[in-house]
């Protein structure tokens, strides 16, 4: 790629220096991990200012500064200014995806689930291909650009999950990536306080097809919403239970420590093993075997790869601990519907239940309502410990309520732990990843 052909697809306002050679490093924000021939982006932000470690950049050889200041640099440094760096960054983005679009790029959104579907897709391709992922929570206007910055020639396919706050968000995002496949897990009310309606939290996920051209949206059948999807434009494929569904799973069956289904594939059966006994997984499960068949997974690797999964840390992580305590974290992140998927899960142990729930957060007018609703999935509960603000609209005879995560801790240690199931789901700036490491540490 030369500079050349990244100026012409940016809005700059004045450029320095030579653009008439071959541009050989990465994109960056982050001015420590500068190597010799990386663009530096000096983003602006809230906390953070890159425009203050423009020296350090250089310094690391740093050979072009995207900048929105006139700065002053040695003369071999490319100097790009634009009126935004922010916008800048989306567009680099487009650059980099379109030069290499010839890699097929699968594109994952949904209110619950997506995390995992990605890591799922990720997993069944990574038997055949060199996959470049998301990290993390690299799902949003700057996530999206900075995993897409990492392509190169070596990756075969490429696997981002987007999420947005707003409408709007995931539309740009689209139009940046150029999915060939999208993926959709579910409609839920993650998101609703700011979105309104589930409504319009089904026409901004599915704004992920505004860049997919003639490719394939994949959804989730049974979800009230995506069982209606239909386009003359893009091929649509419905995965899940119900009988109108293009790929179906049958008979479910669950237990302490697993998931068995069958699936049918080319008018044979395949029998499922997966090591999370969540029975709500199953049609993300089912999404991410539909990508892999059609990037040519074997199906029998497919099957042996879904039985080895491990899954990610604090999302439906089963822990086994000394004195027989089980511990599930699924602290990263919380919704309505994925509590009560975890809560259905619980059903299958046959222990004494210590459940521990905070706050579900960005439900705005509905908050008060949807955390009341929890009451109705609160059973036979050995113990239930309520974190946050709005889960005290919670009422029930020997709740415990607590502020914050160190507050639990404490009134754990007041607990004798040994042959419970400990459960712990919220949302993740609540921070009960706290309480899951401190449980790990007594057990």
């Amino acid at each position: 790629m030369s500079y050349l052909e990244i100026v012409k697809g940016i809005s700059y306002l004045v450029i320095k220096g030579n653009i008439e050679q071959d541009f050989l490093g990465k994109i960056r924000i982050d001015s420590r991990i500068i190597k010799p021939g990386d663009i530096f982006v000096a983003l602006t932000g809230t906390k953070v200012d890159g425009h203050d470690f423009i020296s350090s950049a250089i310094t690391l050889g740093a050979k072009c500064i995207i900048t929105e200041r006139d700065i002053d640099v040695p003369d071999e440094i490319i100097v790009i200014k634009v009126s935004s760096t922010r916008k800048c960054l989306l567009e680099l983005a487009a650059v980099i995806r379109t030069h290499y679009i010839n890699i097929p790029l699968i594109a994952v959104t949904g209110s619950v689930g997506k995390t995992t579907t990605k890591e799922l897709i990720y997993y069944l391709l990574s038997n055949k291909y060199h996959v470049l992922k998301s990290k993390g929570n690299y799902n949003n206007l700057i996530g999206v650009p900075l995993t897409l910055f990492e392509l190169d020639d070596t990756y075969d396919i490429c696997v981002l999950e987007l999420g947005m706050n707003h409408l709007g968000e995931i539309k740009m995002l689209s139009n940046i990536c150029l999915p060939t496949d999208a993926v959709i897990t579910i409609i839920g009310t993650s998101h609703i306080g700011l979105l309104g309606s589930k409504k319009n939290i089904f026409k901004a996920k599915m704004e992920i097809t505004e860049g997919l051209g003639n490719g394939t949206l994949v959804v989730n059948g049974d979800d009230s919403y995506l069982n209606k999807v239909k386009s003359n434009i893009f091929r649509v494929v419905k995965c899940g239970i119900n009988s109108n569904n293009d790929i179906r799973v049958f008979d479910i069956l669950s237990t302490e420590n697993k998931l068995y289904f069958k699936i049918k594939v080319l008018d044979n059966y395949y029998k499922v093993v997966f090591p999370i006994p969540n029975e709500e997984l199953v049609e993300d499960i089912l999404l991410a075997v539909f990508i892999a068949l059609k990037y040519n997974v074997p199906i029998k690797l497919i099957l042996l790869t879904l039985e080895d999964y491990t899954g990610l840390d604090n999302r439906n992580q089963i822990i086994k601990l000394n004195n027989n305590i089980t511990l599930i974290d699924d602290s990263y992140n919380s919704s309505f519907e994925s509590l009560k998927a975890g809560l259905k899960m619980l059903e299958k142990f046959n222990k004494d239940k210590i459940i521990i729930i905070g706050d579900i957060l960005e439900l705005g007018d509905y908050s008060v309502q949807i955390h009341k609703n929890i009451k109705k999935l609160l059973n036979n509960y050995h113990k239930v410990i309520l974190v946050g603000t709005y889960v005290k609209n919670i009422h029930g005879q020997n709740y415990v309520y607590c502020d914050n995560a160190e507050d639990v801790i404490k009134y754990l240690e007041t607990l004798d732990l040994s042959n419970k199931l400990i459960y712990i789901k919220a949302s993740h700036s609540i921070g009960l990843s706290k309480v899951s490491e401190e449980i790990k540490k007594r057990g």
